[in-house]
């Protein structure tokens, strides 16, 4: 790879997942053997960064056998890659950034053996899975646990997406659907309105819907595409305020620790009613409106892509404060986070919610310089 810019358009092919095994073998003969495909994106990243000829010979690669430079070989395999068209490269330029820096670190700089990630590997904290519990109200409750599936419900019956029956109901029954810390789940609702729950979440609803309303009742954080029924209005009630839709996309933030309700608009319409004043204000798509207890509503512009994509099995932070992420952190891996002084620093970073915890700090590390501990399921900041 002679030509300067045939290398880069080969180093920005593997990055955006548009590559041959071809092109695989031509990064291995160029880099020489590596370990991992997270070693191989960080020095493609590097690479790019510099655009400057190098070889990783010369950063203290060390070498491996040939039996395991075959098995990366096969190992690494074209890979359709589901983000945002929009933030699509970005996004895989961001995670190496943020997954690969504690491990290059680790791995290229023998003679800095004292800067090893703050949480070892072997002791690192799993991400949330797809897990829920739904409760009847005659008492009845089933744990779902399915790995990557939801629930539809239908005619008064519950089944997974798969047709699975899970219970039939003779007569109407009140449903909750509920994840807990570290669990996400989706599901179907009897008219067809789809649901995302996030971490330590809640959805009320009936298994068979009035034929004049549809009304469900939220904890937490939930995703709604609301299917369209003109004769019926479908209505939202978390603590503190009433939504009121015909057909659209939105997403409620009703976790109590954030001390507001925050209700953004994806598409079509909704009107927000606060409870306590009975103000009342109708958002258009790309709105977020913050519900604050005593204090009124308040509409701003957001960004989409980054208030949903934990939808999307990512995070996206763009200048946002490092505590509002700790309180999101906690909820998925099932922690205890203590930004301290802190709070109020404001990062950005990508990073998928499918990481370890110790991959998610050292990308905030790597952004901000502050630096964590980790003592049992506590985490720490201590400065930098």
């Amino acid at each position: 790879m002679e030509d300067r810019k045939q290398r880069r358009a080969l180093f920005e092919r593997y990055l955006d997942g548009n590559y041959s095994q071809a092109d695989v073998d031509e990064l291995l003969t160029y880099f020489g053997a590596v370990e991992t495909e997270l070693e191989l994106r960080t020095l493609i990243d590097n690479a790019l960064q510099e655009d400057v000829d190098f070889s990783p010979l010369d950063h203290q690669i060390k070498q491996v056998d040939e039996a395991a430079f075959e098995r990366l070989q096969a190992h690494i395999a074209p890979v359709k890659v589901r983000y945002w068209p929009v933030v699509r490269v970005a996004a895989s330029i961001l995670i190496v950034l943020g997954l690969g820096w504690a491990i290059y670190q680790y791995t290229y700089s023998p003679a800095q053996e004292e800067l090893v990630p703050v949480i070892a590997i072997d002791k690192d904290i799993a991400p949330g899975t797809d897990r829920a519990t739904l409760f009847l109200d005659d008492g009845q409750s089933f744990v779902l646990d399915r790995h990557g599936e939801g629930i539809v419900n239908s005619e008064g019956e519950v089944r997974y997406q798969d047709g699975q029956l899970l219970v039939s109901t003779a007569v109407p029954r009140q449903v909750t659907l509920r994840t807990p810390i570290g669990g996400q789940y989706q599901a179907t609702l009897p008219d067809g309105t789809k649901v995302w729950l996030n971490a330590a979440s809640e959805i009320r609803y009936p298994s068979t819907f009035d034929s004049k309303y549809r009304h469900v009742s939220i904890k937490g954080e939930v995703y709604l595409e609301v299917a369209k029924d003109a004769a019926r209005p479908f209505t939202v009630e978390t603590e503190g305020q009433r939504v009121a839709v015909l057909g659209t996309h939105f997403n409620i933030n009703a976790y109590g620790d954030n001390g507001a309700i925050w209700t953004t608009l994806s598409e079509g319409h909704v009107r927000v009613t606060q409870a306590a004043t009975g103000q009342e204000i109708v958002l258009s798509p790309g709105q977020q409106v913050q519900n604050h207890a005593g204090a009124g509503m308040k509409v701003r512009e957001v960004d989409l892509e980054q208030v949903l994509a934990w939808k999307e099995g990512m995070y996206i932070l763009r200048n946002q404060e490092i505590g509002l992420f700790g309180k999101q952190i906690e909820r998925w891996y099932d922690v205890e986070v203590d930004m301290g002084a802190y709070a109020d620093r404001k990062v950005s970073a990508i990073v998928p919610r499918s990481a370890k915890l110790s991959a998610v700090l050292e990308a905030i590390t790597l952004e901000s310089g502050i630096q964590f501990k980790r003592e049992g399921r506590r985490v720490t900041a201590i400065g930098k």
